[in-house]
């Protein structure tokens, strides 16, 4: 499974896009997600692992909310995808729409078509 990590409009989605996955070899954690990996811990890590890809948001690197409830969410968020990054073959941690590799390596195909100057999501 490749792991594609990134803060919102990193590019996540338009690496993604440029791997050649079907819609349904890969998933996206949403906060029904966090909900689920909250009670049942690794076992949901492991069901969203068993797609081709998958794509987390990396809250970690942002400001600590003041609010309880929002750090508690960002705490299950980051366990989450530690859990996801142990049982990826591939890491990718996206930067201003740049991919680094930061476990493992991409697969040779299919190649992604990633260009300079594209707009990302």
């Amino acid at each position: 499974m490749i792991l594609i990590l990134g803060g919102r409009g990193s590019g996540r989605h338009a690496f993604l896009s440029g791997l050649g996955l079907a819609e349904e070899d890969w998933a996206e954690v949403t906060a029904e997600d966090l909900r689920l990996f909250a009670g049942q811990g690794r076992r949901a890590a492991e069901a969203l692992a068993c797609r081709r890809a998958v794509i987390a948001e990396e809250q970690g690197l942002g400001i600590i909310p003041l609010e309880a409830a929002a750090r508690r969410d960002r705490e299950t968020n980051g366990r989450l995808n530690i859990q996801l990054a142990e049982l990826a073959d591939c890491v990718v941690f996206m930067t201003a729409g740049i991919p680094h590799v930061i476990k493992g390596s991409l697969p040779e195909t299919p190649a992604p078509s990633f260009f300079p100057g594209q707009v990302f999501s």
